[in-house]
C-alpha cells in the first residue's frame, strides 16, 4: 500500500524501495534527450520539420529541500507532423541526494496519448482530450503502484503589464485499472487537479 505525506505546499505519494541505478539511467537519459535536441536546434538556427521535435508539456522543475531532492521532467511530440495529436511523456523522481549511494526513494512514469484543440482565443486558450494516459512507479512486487486514466485538459493564459503571464491549467480524469494493492489511490490523487504558472 502507498503512504500518503504532505504539507503546506502539496500532496506526495512514497514506497520504500530505492530503483536503484536503472531509475538513474532512465532520467539522466531524458535529460540528454531534451539538452541535445535544444543544442542541435540552436547550433543550426534550422529546425528540420522531418524530425520529431520535443516541447515541454507539463511542468519542469528541481527542487533541493531536505531531506531529499524532488525533480520532474516532461516533454511531448506531435505523433504526426501536420496533426494535433501527441504523446508525452512525464517523469518525477523523489531522490535521496545526500544519502549514502543517493537512491530515488520513488519514481513516477507518466506516458499519455492526447488530441490538442486551439480555441480562437486571444488568451491562448487550449483543449487536450486524453484518450490515455497511464502512470506507474515500475515496480512489480507489493510496492507496485499503477493505474490508467482519460480525461480533459484545459488551459487558459492571462497577459499582464510588463510581459508577465499567468496561466491556468486543469485537469480532470476518469480513473481505471487500478492494482489490487492500490484500489484505494483517488484517495491520495482525487479526481482532478489545478496548476497555477507565473511567467
Amino acid at each position: 500500500m502507498c503512504k500518503q505525506t504532505g504539507n503546506g505546499l502539496g500532496l506526495s505519494i512514497f514506497c520504500s524501495k530505492p530503483l536503484g541505478h536503472f531509475g538513474h539511467l532512465i532520467f539522466s537519459i531524458l535529460f540528454l534527450v531534451l539538452i541535445s535536441q535544444n543544442s542541435s536546434a540552436a547550433e543550426s538556427g534550422v529546425i528540420d520539420q522531418d524530425l520529431i521535435q520535443l516541447s515541454h508539456d507539463q511542468p519542469m522543475y528541481f527542487l533541493v529541500g531536505a531531506p531529499e531532492v524532488k525533480a520532474q521532467i516532461s516533454f511531448k511530440a506531435k505523433i504526426f507532423t501536420h496533426t494535433d495529436f501527441y504523446v508525452a511523456y512525464t517523469q518525477k523522481v523523489f531522490w535521496d541526494l545526500f544519502k549514502k549511494s543517493s537512491p530515488f526513494r520513488d519514481v513516477d512514469y507518466n506516458p499519455s496519448l492526447f488530441y490538442r484543440i486551439h480555441l480562437d482565443d486571444p488568451s491562448e486558450a487550449i483543449i487536450d482530450l486524453v484518450g490515455y494516459e497511464h502512470e506507474s512507479n515500475g515496480m512489480g512486487d507489493r510496492t507496485t503502484r499503477s493505474w490508467d486514466r482519460f480525461g480533459v485538459k484545459f488551459q487558459k493564459s492571462f497577459f499582464f503589464k510588463n510581459d508577465v503571464k499567468l496561466t491556468w491549467n486543469t485537469h480532470a480524469w476518469v480513473p481505471f485499472n487500478f492494482d489490487a494493492e492500490n484500489s484505494n489511490l483517488t484517495q491520495y490523487r482525487g479526481l482532478y487537479e489545478w496548476i497555477l504558472q507565473f511567467q
